[in-house]
């Protein structure tokens, strides 16, 4: 056991638009903003928490980049030696599969969960893009828009998958994340999901089984109550709304906290309450003029100065999951 505090940043490369346009050159302009923050930031962290620091990268290589950009690696070819770089500095390289549909006329995209085939589909279509271009299997795995299913559980575990960040507790269910969208089924309601890393039950994914000793492991993203870091008219309406909720929400960083200095104070208060405390945080290579990823740099370039930043170790499930003791 250690008292450092392990920390899981997962940073989703994708396309700007999730509508992607199709031949869209300028999609992955997010990419490159974000890489370049998140290495200038990595000094400053390395100094900050006296460790080094490794961030964790979930790529898209699914369908919807095959249909749009002519090959679903496109990203790998782009930044091929951005990622052998990131690689040489420890962090970890997953991917983030979306189960986007294409359909003609005027369909367009949609967002479809309901057809197992087609998520296996997706996923091997990725999962064959990471092994030829890394030459190995891919360990790390999210899904696009906190989507999973008890189904989806055996095609990751049969690709390899040891750790899956999907997951989003206090997260209620939803149809879309994105309103207009379409979709086909809905995204599971994630309200009393565990808190902590757990192996789950192979007909399950919501229920831990302490007997597994193979499979995945669901690593849940932190959550905790906002409300100390919400503006007061905030913290009346989400009670008002949800009056028999848990209290606890995802702690994301593109949400309107009062400050970032406050967001981390959230966290620290978090990670206090915890019997093995850990964090976990999912941003994505947005638009960097848009308000959302303005605010998620705020809160990154925060941290450096926070005193909880000592206590933090930035690396990867696996080292972190080990030195909280889990059996791995």
């Amino acid at each position: 056991m250690t008292s450092a505090v392990p920390v899981f940043l997962c940073v989703d490369l994708e396309p700007v638009e999730r509508e992607m346009q199709l031949a869209d050159a300028d999609c992955w302009r997010g990419v490159d903003a974000l890489v370049g923050q998140l290495e200038g930031l990595r000094p400053r962290l390395a100094d900050a928490t006296g460790d080094q620091v490794q961030f964790l990268w979930f790529l898209r290589c699914d369908p919807q980049i095959e249909f749009a950009l002519g090959s679903p690696d496109d990203l790998l070819e782009r930044y091929d030696e951005t990622f052998e770089r990131l690689r040489a500095a420890g962090d970890g390289i997953g991917l983030h599969v979306h189960p986007w549909r294409w359909e003609d006329g005027d369909g367009g995209w949609v967002a479809d969960y309901s057809d197992l085939a087609w998520v296996e589909h997706c996923l091997d279509m990725a999962f064959d893009c990471y092994r030829g271009r890394f030459g190995s299997r891919c360990e790390l795995h999210r899904f696009g828009d906190r989507w999973f299913s008890s189904a989806a559980l055996p095609l990751l575990e049969r690709l390899g998958v040891r750790f899956d960040l999907t997951i989003e507790p206090g997260a209620r269910t939803l149809r879309s994340i994105s309103p207009g969208e379409q979709t086909r089924g809905s995204i599971p309601d994630y309200t009393r999901m565990p808190r902590a890393p757990y192996r789950p039950q192979p007909n399950d994914f919501r229920r831990p089984d302490p007997t597994r000793r193979t499979g995945l492991w669901m690593v849940p993203l932190s959550a905790a109550d906002p409300a100390p870091a919400m503006p007061w008219k905030w913290r009346i309406g989400r009670r008002v709304r949800f009056p028999f909720r848990p209290t606890h929400r995802p702690l994301q960083m593109f949400r309107h906290w009062t400050s970032a200095k406050a967001f981390w104070d959230l966290v620290e208060r978090h990670v206090e309450s915890l019997e093995r405390p850990y964090l976990a945080f999912a941003i994505r290579s947005g638009d960097p003029d848009v308000p959302d990823e303005q605010r998620v740099q705020a809160i990154l370039d925060e941290l450096p100065a926070h005193p909880i930043a000592s206590r933090l170790r930035f690396t990867t499930p696996e080292a972190g999951l080990a030195s909280l003791g889990y059996e791995l």
